[in-house]
């Protein structure tokens, strides 16, 4: 009961306060077309261009590069073990050990919804038991309705893991994460004021803004 009640504490926390999203509407990116972007090679080397623009699961798998958008024939496709990572319109995608399922360990474009020390991002599973899509919904309320959101973090090089991580014992897990912020870390240790489940995100920023001062 504890594990439920934080997940959905924690998915309110993130409605109100993840201000970082990214247009899925339709209204400003639609699927299928070609707009800014970049990738980046595995040397780090970012080469600017054209990029076509998936559904949320889409994305994840590949990137459809162009150097001219009005040339097909200028069309690459890579794959998530052929680059580092690519932006298309607003989103920036990276590719982590982060593919959803028991270990999450493989290899997938995830989408960066914060960035930092401790990154944030979100990964999208289709719902196997969804229906057709219905004769009056657009693609993009089919596409929004088939699929669920998982939230994934990542602390610099280290392995990434979702948010279910934190249903276990949140203060301990979220002490351990930001453990090298000693202070910090015993603020959430001793319960203070501020320092609780639903101040989450203020958290990780507070965290990576440490950091930001600190680093070597």
């Amino acid at each position: 009961m504890k594990k439920i009640s934080f997940l959905m504490a924690l998915a309110f926390v993130a409605m109100a306060t993840h201000t970082n999203a990214q247009d899925w509407s339709g209204k400003v990116y639609q699927f299928g077309k070609v707009y800014p972007g970049y990738i980046i090679k595995l040397t780090g080397d970012t080469v600017q261009g054209f990029v076509e623009h998936g559904d949320r699961t889409g994305n994840q798998k590949k990137c459809n590069f162009y150097t001219d958008p009005n040339n097909k024939k200028s069309k690459v496709v890579y794959k998530v073990d052929d680059i580092k990572g690519y932006k298309v319109g607003d989103k920036v995608y990276r590719a982590i050990n982060y593919s959803g399922g028991l270990f999450g360990k493989p290899l997938n474009f995830n989408l960066l919804t914060k960035d930092g020390h401790i990154a944030q991002y979100m990964y999208y599973s289709e719902v196997m038991e969804i229906t057709m899509r219905g004769g009056n919904e657009t693609v993009y309320e089919y596409d929004k309705r088939k699929n669920t959101e998982m939230q994934v973090y990542q602390k610099g090089t280290e392995q990434p893991f979702d948010h279910q991580k934190f249903a276990l014992k949140w203060g301990k897990t979220m002490a351990e994460l930001v453990a090298d912020d000693k202070e910090l870390a015993s603020k959430i240790t001793n319960k203070e004021e501020g320092y609780g489940m639903f101040k989450h995100y203020e958290i990780i920023d507070e965290y990576n803004t440490w950091y930001e001062k600190n680093k070597k």
